[in-house]
């Protein structure tokens, strides 16, 4: 109602004034009396329910200052996206995170700086969140092992903090998980092997960290997976990398190695190729090597049939994603 309305209107306006409005690059229609909410810059509101603000796209604006906890009261929010404001400071209010309906959350390249775990949903289980990106912030702390509790999560994107500690093994239950980037912290200990088993991975960046161990074997499940990289880290053990390339049921692309920490024997070279070019960063592109004496055309083949499958049934998935959106906007 009526009531509903005006509150909202004041959070916008306490929006705005918290984060240096008057000098972002774009702020058309904010905080003008005439104007409903709905017609500023940035904030996108549902065509069937006056009022009701679904998105509020707001990256890339010159923001600067802190966003104010009142912003948590939005009831309605679905995407939240404040991206690339390396002006926008301090901490960033929780309770924005327990928001019922918010699906992506996107506050990368700003510069925040608090515990991780201060950004996890009161209850996991019950949160919607599909997109999770914070990358490029000054988030401390390990990562929460509650993110293996938020069911319909794809994207999970934290590379470039200070995170410290382990990777949590229950990131091998986020059923829906199609990336992970976590590069560009401090994390030790080794890969999850179940990771691996995840139906829909494509894409995990863990660069630049402090990993060990060998890389799990489970790699060759991972039948979606199409980009590895794993450099800049303390890996051991045998370069698989053409193991990996050629395992019957991979799509994999390429994969981003550090060649010089494994065993550098007669056949476990650049890629695992046999090769005696070794190189520190050495990236295997799986559609560039050479096949192996008794290679099979068939196995090839099988490989590019599988690929082409994969490939029609993300665009599916995708699409059933899209339609499932549009329902809820009803």
């Amino acid at each position: 109602g009526t009531k509903r309305l005006f509150l909202d209107r004041y959070i916008y306006s306490v929006f705005f004034f918290s984060l240096g409005g008057r000098h972002w690059v774009e702020n058309e229609g904010w905080v003008n009396a005439s104007l409903p909410y709905c017609e500023w810059y940035g904030i996108v509101c549902d065509p069937l329910v006056a009022g009701r603000v679904n998105n509020m796209e707001m990256g890339f604006n010159n923001m600067s200052g802190t966003v104010p906890p009142e912003l948590a009261k939005i009831q309605f929010l679905r995407n939240l996206r404040t991206g690339s404001n390396p002006n926008v400071t301090g901490t960033f209010p929780p309770a924005i995170l327990d928001i019922p309906k918010l699906r992506d959350f996107s506050i990368a390249y700003n510069n925040f700086e608090q515990p991780l775990a201060d950004l996890v949903p009161t209850r996991p289980e019950r949160s919607v969140l599909g997109r999770f990106l914070i990358q490029g912030n000054r988030f401390t702390g390990t990562i929460p092992s509650e993110f293996g509790q938020i069911a319909r999560l794809s994207y999970l994107e934290l590379l470039n903090n200070r995170l410290t500690g382990t990777i949590p093994a229950e990131l091998g239950r986020m059923s829906n998980l199609e990336r992970l980037a976590i590069s560009g912290n401090k994390l030790r200990g080794t890969l999850p092997t179940g990771l691996f088993n995840l139906r829909f991975l494509e894409r995990v960046f863990v660069q630049d960290n402090r990993l060990s161990g060998p890389l799990p074997t489970t790699l060759e499940n991972a039948w979606r997976l199409n980009s590895f990289s794993v450099y800049q880290n303390n890996f051991t053990g045998v370069n698989r990398g053409r193991q990996f390339c050629e395992a019957p049921d991979s799509v994999l692309d390429n994969i981003v190695i550090d060649c010089d920490d494994f065993e550098n024997t007669d056949v476990n070279g650049f890629c695992g190729d046999g090769s005696d070019q070794l190189l520190r960063d050495c990236i295997c592109v799986c559609s560039e090597l050479q096949p192996q004496a008794g290679a099979s055309e068939e196995g090839a083949a099988k490989k590019g049939a599988k690929t082409r499958q994969l490939a029609a049934e993300t665009r599916n998935r995708r699409k059933v994603r899209g339609v499932r959106r549009a329902r809820e906007k009803v």
